[in-house]
């Protein structure tokens, strides 16, 4: 099994496997229906190859885009960290400690926003430590070193989970140890209360940090829907026996105490080779049904999966079809709806031989699965899987990384689009920041029929890592949503209705929903201020900043999309001409134009500049181009230390705007960039230089004219 890797040989039974006949007895498969997966092999996220484990989508900047993180249980590589550029492609990011932590063999990570700062945070769970990064913005994490959770006495981990496990609004620390694979001595689970003062307080005393196991994957879900978060470890021994995996639940809503106990009805008990448990409504039908993967169990070709169909509250195994027959040494399980028909598929991986699958539901009445050949001959020690929809077009996406050393494996959905889908992702704010357990319903008319779905946000659902933190639903042929509903961890239900399909959704908690790309902007009109407080820019600079974001918002929200385009594309524009005057960083520049580089892509293109102009101080779309060039007089005049030039343009030219000195050497640079038809403003700060006349130049295709300026302090 992947555990016996514990960064040296392999374990005897490992040895033992290789022997075994590892043709899988599988059904024959079946056509992918119309789906379409296409391999990314471009760039070094279509190359990247590594002992990697698990991995997530994840947005860890901000900007509205998915990216991804993969964990590298090579202690002497670095683990994959892949920006989104917006566009298709990615970076990946080389520096950090939370990338390449020396010494670090890191097995599985899971991400969320454990100082409810507005950013994710990061816990690797690895050999010979675990360890905590601290999302400080703008790319950079600080490893925690100190309290609790940054011990670095032995703490070697396996995977990890946040969840609010007794509802303060603070997300809780789950570290599973498999005992006999990370080397010895075994030691115990962790567990950390979140203080909510950005500490932690080690929990030693419970259940689920108590006796020795091999406990692999640990997911927080409320699998009983009774309002608490619950805790399903996989355990199973993978050296060819079987034995219950160390399923807990939650006694908060039945006693009031955040307290554990065993779960020991069956067949939740049973014997089993489990790795990864889900709590899905597959059926539709509004409850939880489980289901688990398998690995060896002393099958020759590796224990079938088990799926209990939730029948009022009585769990009962479904024996039939290929889903729970089809033998392998299986690991991940993800559930999502990946042909948006409005009902879950899963996607499965495995080791040693064992194909990855797509099974897909087919949905009422019998709800049963298909084998689909779609990842037919991805056989290469797949791990971990992760969905999310990384080019923002509305189907999801599938990453799986190879242990085995085969290379990445990006797979971008390009199912022709005929369903209609949402996507929602949380924000708490009585409840943990990034609505960890957060429980969505959707009820729409699908074939003619009202269907209510489900999904629960959740920080380990694949193996060692997790999908999306933002919510999917497929909703087949339904033109809009009659309710969504969304309970939070803090027990608050909140219901819309008559929404939109076919759009990317936040909810905030109390405040309903909004189009994400008006919640980006929110966001970009904070980080400008960020930027005044520190004195980077100045309020004569900040404030058309500001003002152009506030009448994009509006615009999203008149669902005037031409003219958000065009607001957004504005603002873009000033920023960019900050960061060529050198008043903005290229980082500063990057943190305030990415999101509206998202939002732009989700309102579409602006109109072309020869049909609408914008006034960036004044933000009013103009229909009347201006008729020829003019550079006006700055203002104030004089000044200490801003001050603002205007120029007109009555065509989109490629503008230098520059100051320079009585000597004429060259001070600053304000605009040197292609600029569209119209009026514009930009602001200078004459920070460390004397008092005086200086002259300011513009050119412009064919037209150059300077003026003075004075500065007095």
């Amino acid at each position: 099994m992947t555990k016996s890797i514990q960064l040296k040989k392999r374990d005897f039974y490992i040895t033992a496997v290789l022997f075994l006949s590892l043709v899988a007895a599988t059904t024959a498969p079946a056509p992918a229906s119309g789906q379409v997966f296409t391999r990314i092999t471009d760039g070094a996220i279509g190359t990247d190859a590594g002992n990697t484990f698990g991995a997530s989508w994840i947005d860890f900047d901000g900007d509205g885009d998915q990216d991804l993180y993969v964990s590298n249980a090579a202690s002497l590589l670095p683990n994959l960290f892949y920006e989104n550029n917006g566009d298709g492609t990615f970076t990946r990011i080389t520096e950090g400690v939370h990338v390449d932590d020396p010494g670090i063999a890191v097995v599985g990570s899971c991400w969320a926003d454990y100082d409810n700062d507005g950013d994710l945070d990061l816990f690797n769970a690895g050999v010979p430590n675990s360890f905590l990064y601290r999302n400080d913005g703008k790319g950079a994490f600080s490893k925690i070193t100190s309290g609790d959770i940054g011990d670095s006495t032995d703490r070697r981990g396996w995977s990890c989970a946040w969840g609010d496990y007794d509802e303060d609004g603070h997300v809780d620390l789950f570290v599973s140890h498999p005992a006999g694979f990370l080397g010895a001595p075994a030691i115990s689970n962790s567990f950390f209360k979140n203080n909510g003062d950005g500490t932690f307080s080690a929990v030693t005393d419970t259940p689920i940090t108590v006796g020795l196991a091999p406990y692999t994957v640990g997911n927080w879900i409320d699998y009983d829907d009774d309002g608490d978060i619950d805790l399903l470890i996989g355990s199973g021994p993978a050296v060819g026996t079987v034995d219950a995996d160390f399923l807990y639940r939650n006694m908060l809503s039945e006693s009031g105490s955040a307290t554990f106990e065993r779960i020991t009805e069956l067949p939740l008990n049973d014997d089993r080779d489990g790795q990864t448990w889900n709590f899905i409504d597959y059926d539709n039908d509004g409850d939880r049904d489980g289901f688990v993967t398998n690995y060896w169990g002393g099958f020759a070709n590796g224990m079938p999966n088990e799926l209990f169909q939730n029948d009022g509250g009585v769990l009962t195994e479904v024996t039939t079809g290929p889903l729970v027959t089809d033998e392998g040494f299986s690991l991940a399980n993800v559930w999502e709806d990946f042909d948006n028909d409005g009902d879950m598929d899963v996607f499965i991986t495995g080791e040693f031989g064992t194909e990855n699958v797509y099974y897909r539901n087919e949905g009422a009445p019998d709800y049963s699965f298909t084998r689909t050949d779609l990842f037919a001959g991805t056989t290469l020690s797949n791990y971990g899987a992760t969905a999310g929809d990384f080019d923002l077009d509305g189907d999801l996406d599938l990453f799986f990384p190879s242990g085995g050393g085969g290379g990445n494996h990006l797979y971008r959905n390009d199912t022709p689009q005929t369903n209609a889908w949402v996507n929602i992702k949380t924000v708490g704010t009585v409840s943990n920041a990034t609505g960890v357990a957060a429980k969505l319903r959707v009820r729409t008319d699908i074939d003619g029929k009202a269907t209510w779905q489900q999904r629960e946000v959740s920080t380990q659902n694949t193996f060692n890592g997790h999908s999306s933190l933002s919510t999917h639903f497929g909703l087949g042929d339904a033109s809009k949503i009659s309710k969504v509903e969304i309970t939070w961890p803090s027990g608050f239900v909140e219901t819309e209705n008559n929404v939109d399909v076919n759009t990317f959704y936040v909810a905030i908690e109390g405040d309903g929903l909004e189009p994400l790309s008006a919640f980006l902007l929110t966001t970009l009109k904070d980080r400008v201020q960020t930027l005044r407080e520190a004195e980077v820019i100045s309020d004569g600079q900040a404030t058309p900043l500001k003002r152009l974001l506030n009448q994009a918002i509006s615009e999203i929200n008149d669902e005037n999309k031409e003219a958000a385009a065009a607001l957004i594309t504005a603002y873009i524009d000033e920023v960019d001409a900050l960061v060529s005057g050198s008043i903005l960083s290229e980082a500063d520049g990057k943190d305030v134009t990415d999101p509206a580089e998202t939002a732009l892509h989700l309102v579409g293109s602006p109109p072309p500049v020869s049909a609408i102009a914008f006034d960036a101080f004044s933000p009013v779309l103009k229909a009347d181009i201006p008729q020829e060039f003019e550079l006006l007089q700055n203002h104030p005049n004089p000044f200490n230390p801003s001050t603002s030039i205007a120029f007109s343009l009555p065509e989109e030219s490629h503008v230098q705007l520059s100051i320079y000195d009585m000597q004429g050497r060259q001070v600053a640079s304000l605009v040197d960039g292609t600029r569209g038809a119209g009026r514009h403003e930009v602001s200078w700060e004459a920070h460390g230089l004397a008092s005086g006349l200086y002259m300011y130049r513009i050119e412009a295709g064919s037209f150059t004219e300077t003026k003075m300026l004075h500065l007095l302090k």
